[in-house]
């Protein structure tokens, strides 16, 4: 979103109050942060193949890079968290498997259920 629609910069308000200013550099430099506790990644392979991860997600409607975790080890992914339903967890699944080194995927993402309150 931050790309196709030329945004650079996004006000952060908590109710009425300006709070800060988030980038679109800030958001990919937590993007590709290694989660806590990951050993990091094997190669620099992974590292790359994390990237083009987080990009594809961002990419697919109804996945999201901030809703799942994305870890990889020599060339194995494996995603947790969730989708918004499971019209998108396959073809995403799948984008992510075509990704030049990536030699398997752990897909363990859940579907996001609705609030029934």
């Amino acid at each position: 979103m931050f790309t196709d629609d030329h945004i650079r910069r996004l006000p952060v308000t908590r109710g009425a109050k300006l709070v800060g200013v988030v980038s679109r550099a800030d958001i990919m430099r937590a993007l590709t942060a290694r989660p806590e506790g990951s050993r990091g990644p094997t190669s620099r392979d992974d590292d790359m193949i994390r990237y083009q991860v987080v990009e594809t997600l961002l990419s697919i409607p109804g996945t999201s890079p901030w809703a799942t975790t994305v870890t990889v080890s020599h060339g194995i992914v494996e995603l947790n968290g969730s989708v918004e339903n499971e019209l998108v967890r396959d073809p995403s699944r799948i984008a992510i498997e075509l990704i030049p080194n990536v030699d398997e995927v752990r897909d363990y993402r859940a579907i996001i259920q609705p609030y029934s309150g």
